[in-house]
């Protein structure tokens, strides 16, 4: 990749983010020739035998490198994670009327929001009380005993909120939204009833959710839940109730093998976190710059943070977009600089990054 005038550009953006160039590469010679087809990945049949073959390999991977049992099932399903908002409920409920959740940013309160049209939700859980400063204590989010499930987000990537470990739900379903953790960190997949995450943070492109569900919360959706959406019936067609999204399914597979030449997912966690404690460090020896967040709840793949003066935010972004350093503004509903250090965030990238700040800092602090 270049940008202006030669130089490298590189994205800290929340989504989509950057991919490796190895497989960047691949893709471009895939679009003319995929498997040896003659046909571009874009345009072959999704019965074809090679598009088979792609689907159960990218399965597979996804079972081995997350140690995901035969006891669930793992869907790729189209759309993002906000669709899963409403799939959960539609489909988890099984005939009980409250849910649990935990309010940790912007997109719990999405889920919560979206849930409210199917159940009474329960919020047993909320950062809002710290000012989003840190996650609630793990240990005060028992669900009621008469939940259908516990939701929660690993990483609010808006407030830059992660959970240092999983809630413990006890027999209650734990369902969480990892978009911005899964493949970044361990998640213990065997505490969960059911794992979703849009693909477009560490897995690929955007279009298509990664969902991993127990197998024992399926079969009881509600009467008005659309075929589509019905997590049983996507399970009995494998996920090809519909055409599939076979390009961004195929991409997962690409990142995926990127990921094992690397070493999996334990070498990947461990980079993703030494580049976040390196942004970090240059944060907190600073006056200059602010972290939001506590530390023991920070997120190691989106760091939001401020200038000591806000009026110097759009210069930072304007000289950082000049230096070839795209998508380092916050969210619009915080405002700020936010740096999204995804699977596929180069260490080179990171170390630019804070060079600028010192020096940003250097020329107006």
């Amino acid at each position: 990749m270049s940008g202006r005038a030669g130089m490298a550009t590189v994205s800290f953006g929340a989504g989509p983010t950057m991919l490796p160039r190895i497989v960047l590469d691949q893709v471009r010679a895939d679009l003319l020739d995929f498997a040896g087809t003659g046909l571009s990945v874009l345009e072959i049949p999704q019965s074809h035998p090679a598009v088979v073959a792609v689907y159960e390999q990218v399965e597979s991977d996804v079972r081995e490198m997350l140690g995901v049992t035969d006891e669930y099932h793992v869907l790729f399903l189209h759309a993002g994670a906000s669709t899963h908002f409403a799939m959960v409920p539609l489909n988890l409920l099984r005939g009980r009327s409250v849910s649990d959740y935990v309010h940790t940013g912007l997109w719990s309160r999405k889920a919560i929001e979206q849930a409210r049209a199917y159940t009474k939700v329960r919020i047993v859980g909320d950062a809002a009380t710290t000012g989003f400063a840190r996650v609630p204590h793990l240990g005060g989010l028992a669900p009621g005993t008469d939940s259908a499930y516990l939701h929660y987000t690993y990483c609010d990537s808006v407030r830059g909120l992660e959970f240092p470990a999983e809630p413990c739900a006890g027999e209650t379903p734990l369902v969480c939204d990892a978009t911005a953790s899964l493949f970044a960190r361990p998640v213990a997949i065997e505490r969960h009833a059911l794992v979703y995450a849009s693909a477009q943070k560490n897995l690929g492109a955007t279009g298509m959710t990664l969902v991993i569900v127990h197998r024992s919360v399926l079969g009881s959706p509600s009467a008005s839940v659309p075929l589509a959406l019905d997590y049983t019936r996507q399970a009995e067609c494998r996920s090809r109730f519909t055409t599939p999204p076979i390009f961004a399914w195929y991409l997962a597979g690409r990142v995926l093998a990127w990921m094992r030449s690397l070493g999996g997912l334990g070498v990947l966690a461990d980079q993703v976190l030494e580049r976040s404690k390196h942004l970090y460090a240059a944060l907190d020896r600073s006056d200059f710059y602010h972290s939001p967040v506590e530390d023991g709840s920070r997120s190691r793949t989106s760091i939001p943070f401020t200038t000591s003066d806000p009026a110097l935010t759009g210069t930072f972004i304007d000289e950082s977009e000049a230096a070839g350093m795209v998508g380092l503004t916050g969210h619009s509903s915080v405002g700020g600089l936010r740096a999204g250090l995804f699977t596929a965030t180069p260490d080179s990238a990171v170390l630019g990054l804070v060079a600028f700040m010192t020096d940003f800092e250097r020329r107006y602090g």
